[in-house]
């Protein structure tokens, strides 16, 4: 009998302390990293964001804004998928990274003629 995720049956199960799922429970209970602002202020290079808007878990939106006031010369695209887009969508999500990784690419070697680095 398939389960809603909600049911507090399987939140029970599912935090047992003997049942096999033990490596998940950590990954889903693991203790937060480094906090964004943190993370994007150590940042240097480009940086692409792709984010599903039906995403049941974060407001894409108010993540975008967040992301970008700590690092505004990033890439992004929102696209009709919930957390997972490149499971998703993926042909959308390899022709997005595929794109934007060339052009970076294209930057770069330009940058590298300009200035000889």
């Amino acid at each position: 009998q398939n389960m809603p995720i909600g049911d507090s049956k399987f939140i029970r199960n599912f935090l047992k302390e003997n049942e096999p799922r033990l490596d998940l429970r950590k990954t889903v209970y693991a203790p937060s990293g480094e906090k964004v602002d943190v993370l994007l202020s150590q940042l240097s290079c480009p940086l692409l964001l792709v984010w599903g808007e039906a995403d049941p878990w974060i407001n894409c939106r108010d993540r975008s804004a967040k992301f970008r006031q700590y690092y505004p010369k990033l890439s992004e695209h929102f696209l009709k998928a919930g957390h997972c887009p490149h499971d998703e969508v993926p042909e959308i999500v390899n022709d997005l990274i595929k794109t934007w990784v060339l052009s970076e690419w294209e930057i770069s070697s330009k940058n590298e003629d300009e200035f000889g680095d």
